[in-house]
């Protein structure tokens, strides 16, 4: 782990080269909208501009739908119009919100940039619609979220924590090494808490022990340590229960003795609260703040242009955008184990360092008394 700032991990992580690697949030942002403008727009485009080389109203590499950088700073390939432009616009403003935690205030544009034609007809059209995507835009970041635009992290994953194994006739907990999903030892996705889920294969009646409580041991999404009993109702399998109460991380799993080794055991966790909604834009974003300043329809923008890709000639046209600004505010988070090793022991833990650790009992938190 490292600290994050808004939503970049530091270190940063190595991201696709298509992607904004060092800026999440223009990822973020530039996902959502493409997502919005496709489920709200893209009909009534597609009336407006039916140009088969061009079928989305938002085009982009692989298929993606937007570009996080300034389409004035780089050259454009025509045949990629209409696009979406997500990019930092201005200088970050720094202040400090609380004692260690800088805050970023800056300012996002958004540009839909299309090309407005020779045909007098479907400019005429196209000029007014610039109105339908401005309003689009603003609408979907003052909801925050989309039913369009659910993130893989928001869907559940089976066997994220243990992959499918056989039943055992003896009590088995896994833990550690016995954890094999591949999120099992890695930090939980993020956003809010989840349910722990455990899901049997189809087997004859009578393989899966159905009296018995299977206890989930992890933390909930305060840090503390969380246990919880659920039990399987179905002798033949072929059924997912799921916890009752949500967890940020798992550290074991314990299984009663099964019936019959014939059947087959995973788990994971279950879908985000958030899915049927679609997934949190300021979350994903990972901004404190992120709202509309001002948006601004059909302005004329001279930008170079490659008309002929495998000749590479280019030429300045006169496109038209519409332009939303964004004003975004994101915190720095740091890391505790990174930062808090005030004795120099190597390892930040407070017991090594001879302070007194008292539990808090009404949230089991650590009230230190430093002994130096």
């Amino acid at each position: 782990m490292g600290d994050v700032f808004g939503a970049l991990d530091l270190p940063a992580l190595v991201g696709d080269e298509d992607h904004a690697g060092g800026d999440p949030l223009l990822d973020a942002v530039g996902a959502f909208l493409t997502a919005v403008m496709r489920a709200k727009l893209e009909d009534l485009w597609k009336r407006i501009d039916p140009n088969k080389a061009r079928p989305s109203i938002c085009n982009g590499p692989g298929g993606r739908g937007y570009f996080p950088h300034n389409p004035q700073r780089h050259r454009l390939i025509e045949t990629m119009l209409p696009a979406l432009f997500v990019f930092r616009k201005t200088d970050q403003k720094v202040s400090t919100i609380a004692q260690e935690h800088p805050q970023h205030a800056t300012r996002i544009a958004v540009q839909w940039v299309y090309h407005r034609g020779a045909d007098q007809k479907k400019s005429s059209l196209r000029e007014p619609f610039a109105n339908a995507v401005g309003k689009a835009i603003s609408d979907a970041i003052f909801e925050g979220r989309d039913s369009s635009w659910v993130l893989d992290s928001d869907l559940a994953i089976p066997d994220a924590l243990v992959l499918a194994q056989a039943t055992s006739t003896s009590p088995v907990t896994l833990s550690g090494a016995g954890l094999t999903g591949a999120l099992a030892t890695t930090p939980w996705p993020k956003g809010l808490a989840r349910a722990v889920t455990i899901s049997t294969d189809p087997a004859p009646s009578g393989t899966y022990a159905t009296g018995s409580d299977i206890v989930v041991t992890g933390t909930n999404d305060r840090g503390a340590p969380w246990v919880t009993k659920v039990r399987l109702t179905q002798s033949a399998g072929n059924e997912t229960v799921s916890t009752i109460w949500l967890y940020k991380g798992t550290t074991s799993i314990a299984l009663p003795a099964m019936l019959s080794g014939a059947g087959r055991i995973r788990v994971g966790y279950g879908p985000s609260t958030v899915v049927s909604l679609g997934s949190i834009l300021r979350t994903a974003a990972g901004c404190s703040r992120l709202d509309v300043d001002t948006i601004s329809p059909a302005k004329v923008l001279p930008i170079q242009v490659v008309k002929d890709l495998e000749k590479g000639t280019t030429d300045v046209l006169v496109l038209e955008m519409v332009e939303t600004i964004l004003v975004a505010e994101e915190l720095r988070t740091r890391d505790p184990a990174v930062h808090y090793d005030q004795l120099g022991t190597g390892g930040g833990d407070l017991a090594s360092t001879g302070a007194d650790v008292e539990i808090d009992a009404a949230d089991g938190s650590a009230l230190q008394n430093a002994s130096f």
